[in-house]
């Protein structure tokens, strides 16, 4: 609906609230696959769910205006869908914006640049407002040691070039089934890879550095937001985490916003926890071999000849890192079942709604 994915609860379950999702960095543009779960989770639970994606790009205003306005749109596109009581019931619903990463910060500097669209509460998880390459590990990734403005170096214009064309990318495509990605995944790629040459082209002025940066987002925060209720969750192995500083931000408003922390287990990622699907062992045993073919090429004269050493060293060590978190298919061997992981954040964000969050922050949590 109007670029926006919908998802209303299942047939026979209640409606308790609208929740306006913003994902984070590059996961943000395909909401519907990196969070399916969480938000099918959300869902099932009575939740009528608009995720909005939105490019990622250093410039977080942009970022903010383009989730924003397309929940505007849904809005205002949904009331002359659905039928009169369900209309009556979708208008009467509180609605919450939740963000993860990116995402928490699209939603508080939304939140100002669209007081109209008013909320009953926001949830922030894994808030971070870090320089760019700490923000998004993916950048650095991209970028290795070397923060001048040369972008991904001869990967960039090879992206260009594999992107510049209806030819071009037709070609990308049929490189990427041949290593036994769908059609269907393919096409919801192309995104993705998008979003990087864009970001590739960005930083190849010379500017790494986001827009309102920390203070500037601090100042906004001091004059512009006002949403009453506020839910924190940190995960706690979240390197990039910077939950404590908005903590502090919001106690030190005027108006006295209520202000409520859980701290989760896990890390930076644990939102995108995924169903494990069928044949997940061989889907693993492919992740380690790609990563190790990635390795050696990275060692490689080839690599040295063709610039992309670093791009290699880098995508190797996100290789190893997914790896890392990949479960094994009992549960063991890395981080929880998916499911287990991603129905507690839900059952934390539902307890909040219903008031009744302390718990998990007396038998859950940590303080910070």
């Amino acid at each position: 609906v109007e670029g926006a994915w919908v998802l209303p609860p299942p047939s026979g379950v209640a409606w308790k609230a609208v929740v306006h999702f913003t994902g984070g960095a590059f996961a943000s543009i395909l909401p519907q696959l990196t969070y399916r779960l969480f938000l099918e989770r959300l869902a099932n639970r009575g939740i009528f769910v608009v995720a909005t994606p939105f490019s990622t790009s250093f410039d977080y205003n942009r970022c903010a205006a383009e989730a924003f306005m397309a929940f505007d749109r849904v809005q205002d596109t949904m009331a002359g869908e659905i039928d009169p009581l369900s209309l009556s019931a979708f208008e009467s619903l509180p609605v919450y914006g939740i963000g993860h990463s990116l995402g928490s910060v699209v939603q508080v500097l939304g939140s100002c640049q669209f007081p109209y669209l008013t909320r009953e509460g926001v949830v922030l998880m894994s808030w971070n407002n870090k320089p760019a390459t700490d923000a998004i590990p993916l950048l650095s990734v991209l970028l290795g040691s070397d923060l001048s403005a040369s972008g991904l170096g001869a990967a960039g214009p090879l992206l260009n070039s594999l992107l510049s064309s209806p030819g071009q990318v037709s070609n990308l495509m049929s490189v990427l089934q041949t290593l036994g990605i769908s059609s269907d995944q393919t096409e919801q790629l192309m995104p993705v890879l998008e979003q990087i040459r864009r970001i590739n082209q960005d930083m190849a002025t010379g500017d790494l550095n986001f827009t309102p940066g920390p203070e500037q987002i601090k100042e906004i925060i001091a004059r512009q937001y006002s949403t009453k209720n506020n839910l924190l969750i940190k995960f706690r192995d979240d390197d990039i985490d910077e939950t404590s500083d908005i903590h502090a931000k919001l106690d030190s408003l005027a108006y006295f916003p209520k202000v409520e922390k859980v701290e989760l287990s896990g890390g930076h990622a644990r939102p995108l926890a995924q169903p494990l699907p069928e044949g997940y062992s061989d889907i693993r045993t492919g992740a380690e071999t790609a990563t190790r073919f990635i390795d050696q090429f990275s060692k490689s004269a080839m690599a040295e000849e063709l610039g992309l050493t670093q791009l290699g060293k880098g995508l190797g060590s996100l290789g190893r890192t997914f790896l890392d978190q990949m479960p094994g298919e009992s549960g063991s061997g890395g981080a929880a079942m998916p499911e287990q992981d991603i129905d507690l954040v839900v059952d934390v964000v539902i307890a909040w709604m219903e008031g009744r969050v302390e718990d998990y922050q007396t038998h859950l949590t940590t303080t910070f």
